[in-house]
């Protein structure tokens, strides 16, 4: 499988941005939380496609590593967060 080569924006040293312009469409960015060192596995899963599809849907997205692609990990509404975070 062929890494995922998208912009990972770092926000400090566990959270990870996907902008929420990658893909037309998405109604908000995507977060992940990990270490650098979890990145490339991450990637290598096609995690950040995951969670720029959930971004998709109304609210927030994150996500936590764990089994790539049976969950929607972190799924907070948009209320709930910052606007310094995302």
């Amino acid at each position: 499988m062929t890494q995922w080569q998208g912009q990972l924006t770092k926000i400090d040293d566990y959270r990870w941005k996907i902008p929420d312009n990658y893909k037309t469409g998405m109604r908000v960015p995507g977060l992940i939380y990990a270490s650098k060192e979890m990145l490339e596995s991450i990637r290598e899963e096609q995690t950040p496609e995951q969670v720029a599809n959930v971004a998709f849907l109304p609210g927030y997205s994150g996500l936590l590593p764990g089994y790539a692609g049976h969950s929607l990990g972190i799924w907070l509404p948009h209320r709930w967060c910052s606007s310094d975070e995302h």
